[in-house]
């Protein structure tokens, strides 16, 4: 009775964890494909810049 207590909680935990993990690679899709929008020509010019103040380079 106890263990089956124990599983249908880790169960529920792995759920919401699930859900919650689905929720935020939808949410960094939409906010790449939103980004793209602006910068169509240049799709990575944000890992461009941050790429270049890491080695300092002029921006």
């Amino acid at each position: 009775m106890v263990l089956k207590f124990q599983w249908s909680e880790q169960e529920n935990v792995m759920s919401e964890w699930e859900g919650w993990r689905r929720e935020a690679i939808s949410s960094v899709v939409r906010l790449t494909i939103f980004l793209a929008g602006f910068y169509p020509e240049q799709p990575c010019l944000i890992a461009k810049e941050s790429r270049d103040r890491e080695h300092g380079a002029p921006t």
